[in-house]
Parts: structure tokens; sequence; C-alpha cells
């Protein structure tokens, strides 16, 4: 079932941004899907997909990439190796840092869940001029920046904000 993206009363239809939200809540859907299938977290997907992008990291940078916390990372890298798309080793530079590895041999179910996608995704690129090409790809990834940027906004405010106690409950609780 599809369905057509609406626009809120006081904006047009068809806006570019709008198009965004719609692409990252059907790519979210996907993303809860697969996971579903796979035994695994969304977050799990989202490490793992930046690992096969950018190859090879450290807990830290992929917390710093992700907005989690190390501790939410590690849940992520332990379901990862689980299921055998991960491992972790010590860094030969600094024996105190894990750089965790997506195995690459094991992504064969993931592919295959994947490959519908990406054959319809390679025949809507196939339809477009070089030029159209072209804007595209600067538009999505100009918003991609945006979207990027703001991320890191919020999440310094957050950092910036005094830490204020939380009230005591209570009865024990």
């Amino acid at each position: 079932m599809s369905r057509t993206p609406s626009a809120p009363p006081h904006l047009p239809a068809g806006q570019p941004f709008l198009m965004l939200r719609e692409l990252g809540e059907a790519a979210g859907l996907l993303e809860q899907v697969m996971a579903d299938r796979l035994g695994l977290a969304r977050t799990d997907l989202v490490v793992a997909s930046l690992l096969a992008v950018h190859g090879a990291q450290s807990a830290g940078e992929l917390a710093d990439a992700t907005g989690l916390t190390t501790g939410a990372v590690t849940g992520c890298l332990d379901r990862l190796e689980r299921v055998g798309l991960a491992r972790r080793s010590a860094d030969p530079g600094d024996r105190r840092r894990v750089i965790v590895t997506l195995r690459l041999e094991r992504l064969g179910p993931v592919m295959a869940m994947n490959a519908p996608l990406h054959l319809a995704l390679h025949a809507l690129d196939a339809e477009l001029t070089p030029a159209q090409r072209h804007m595209v790809s600067d538009y999505v990834g100009r918003a991609a920046s945006h979207f990027r940027t703001e991320a890191l906004r919020l999440r310094d405010e957050k950092r910036r904000r005094p830490v204020r106690p939380r009230p005591r409950r209570l009865g024990g609780r």
C-alpha cells in the first residue's frame, strides 16, 4: 500500500524538504522491519551501516556518529557480534581502545533483503539525466549536511545546560 505524503496546510505539497521527511520515514520503517527480521535493534543497523560506509571505527567514534552513549553503542556491538556481523579487536596503537570491524563475509542475509530495493533505486537512477542526477545529489548532500549540523548543535546545546538534580519521590520509588 503506497501513500502520498500530505503537506501540512500551511505548506504546498511536493516541497523537496517534505519529500526528505517522507524518505526518512520510509527508510526508518525499512530499517525497523529489517532489524526485526535479523533479531537486532534498529540502531544496530545504523551502526552496521556506518561501519560499511566508513570502515573500522572505535566505539567512541560510533557513539559520536550516532549520538548514542558509549554504553548504548556497546549494546549494539554485543548484538552485532552475537549475530556474527561485527568483530571487536584491540587497537594496535592503543590497547585500551577497541576497534570494530564489519564482517563483510557475513552480510549475505542483509544483502539479500536489500537486493530488491537496490535494483529499484538503480532503475530510478538510470531514469535521470546527468544534470538531474547532479541536482538531486547536490540537494540531498546539502540537506544531509544541514541535518548533521542541527544534530550537533542540539547535542552541544544539551551538553552546555546545567544538570538539575531530579526531585526525590516519596515512598521509596
